[in-house]
């Protein structure tokens, strides 16, 4: 194990994780999230130690395994399988593209306000884009959002843009952040109910022609 400055530890082994660290990193093996997003989001959640990114990669690839099998097109086999049941008489009805273009589109725009309200900070923007990456996507209770938002209105409040994000964020918490949704990506209903609850504000927003874009518009 590595010390970086200020105690920061920087782990490059399975055996230096904590047991909840493991779980949550393999249970975002089920999500399709690059490595440097789940970098941001142990990041912020444990900011006193610092994760290898190839031992995030292992592990993240371990969740992918246990949730959708070990091949490595997983939903181009499910999707084989289920049309070969409807092939032969069995029932298979996809239902995703709509819920998740309209979740890229949420995405996507949380992505944008983020980068926009770390306009301005200087060296506290990369802090600022982690906490409000984590308010949205990351695993915590209702009352542990509600103590980091405070804590990150205190830090940043005083900048414009910042205050702006976060202030948007919090509006629309119970729509896009995980501590009220549960979920980050899916392919349950709950996208749906996500992505449509917001789809009327950003159009309001000027993002119109991205939406068309995705063909939701």
């Amino acid at each position: 194990m590595h010390v970086i400055g200020h105690g920061v530890q920087l782990l490059t082994l399975e055996k230096q994780l904590e047991p909840d660290e493991i779980d949550r990193v393999v249970g975002l093996g089920r999500f399709n999230l690059p490595v440097s997003k789940v970098r941001e989001i142990m990041d912020a959640l444990y900011p006193e130690r610092m994760f290898c990114p190839s031992l995030l990669s292992r592990l993240k690839g371990r969740g992918r395994v246990l949730h959708l099998g070990p091949e490595v097109d997983s939903m181009g086999c499910y999707f084989e399988l289920g049309y070969g049941m409807k092939a032969t008489g069995g029932v298979f009805h996809v239902n995703l593209t709509s819920e998740l273009q309209l979740n890229s589109v949420v995405m996507q725009h949380f992505v944008d306000v983020i980068l926009k309200g770390s306009t301005g900070l200087s060296g506290l923007a990369k802090s600022f884009k982690a906490e409000g990456n984590a308010l949205v996507y990351a695993t915590m209770s209702k009352v542990e959002f509600q103590t980091r938002f405070d804590r990150a209105k205190t830090i940043y409040g005083e900048y414009k843009e910042a205050d702006k994000a976060l202030c948007s964020i919090y509006h629309h918490k119970e729509k896009v952040c995980r501590a009220f949704t549960g979920n980050v990506v899916t392919c349950s209903s709950l996208v749906t109910q996500r992505g449509e609850s917001m789809n009327s504000v950003i159009k309001e927003n000027g993002k119109v022609l991205m939406l068309q874009y995705f063909n939701v518009a």
